[in-house]
């Protein structure tokens, strides 16, 4: 009897754990927070409360002592919110074992009227090791206006280890925020083939605001993005990205 109730509390326990610092998500790796790295979370997530931060450390401390060193420290934010308009999607991720091998951006190009910009961004996802294929994709928000552009593909066997936004601050005008995005390729050390970088066929007024990237032995497998929804006044779609990063497999 006593064991049946020390097992239920311990399973209490584990459970309330695992809530408390569970980013509140599907994540369909099936890993913990702690296989999982938060590029550009922007300030004020759940992933920033002090609260959490108390909780995950010992739960890494664990695991490196057992020799199960796969889990990386969230980052902290050092992406600029040039803009800061509309809301946070929640995110897209990569299916199962897969990582970013691409992008293709949704742009309004110049109009003789309300510019928007960048208004979506597509990952594409291949499998570790593969031959480059598309397996899946990651799109958190289909965005408003524009169309579709052409596929931009990291030189396999490389994975896209980070990004950079082009972003325009706001200005006594037409405001456009997001206008284009920057792929950061390597191989799984970054040491093969060394760093590439891609940029996809955004708008260019802005400027690109630091680039964001992932720890070695990872690639980026997700994002969500800030977006604001139609206004009746002057509208900018895409203002922001985080983006996460997923422990490659060991060669």
């Amino acid at each position: 009897m006593f064991r049946f109730i020390a097992l239920s509390a311990l399973v209490a326990f584990t459970n309330a754990r695992a809530e408390l610092t569970s980013p509140g998500y599907p994540n369909p790796y099936g890993n913990s927070i702690n296989d999982i790295t938060v590029i550009a979370e922007p300030p004020g997530s759940s992933l920033n409360s002090p609260f959490l931060v108390i909780m995950i450390i010992p739960m890494m401390r664990y695991r490196r002592n057992n020799g199960q060193n796969r889990c990386h420290t969230v980052l902290s934010t050092d992406q600029p919110l040039v803009t800061n308009w509309g809301d946070w999607t929640v995110p897209s991720y990569c299916g199962a074992g897969h990582f970013v091998g691409g992008m293709v951006l949704r742009t309004e190009g110049s109009i003789d009227g309300d510019d928007t910009a960048l208004n979506a961004i597509r990952f594409l996802c291949n499998s570790f090791r593969g031959n480059g294929d598309v397996l899946s994709t990651a799109t958190p928000h289909q965005g408003y206006w524009g169309g579709w552009g052409r596929e931009f593909r990291c030189t396999a066997p490389d994975y896209a280890i980070g990004f950079e936004l082009r972003s325009e601050p706001s200005i006594n005008g037409d405001d456009t925020a997001g206008n284009n995005l920057r792929l950061i390729c390597a191989d799984y050390l970054y040491a093969q083939f060394g760093i590439e970088e891609i940029d996809g066929d955004g708008t260019g007024w802005g400027y690109w605001t630091g680039q964001q990237k992932c720890p070695r032995g990872s690639a980026l497998c997700g994002l969500k993005v800030q977006i604001e929804h139609p206004i009746d006044g002057d509208d900018t779609a895409l203002n922001n990205v985080a983006a996460y990063c997923c422990t490659l497999p060991k060669m």
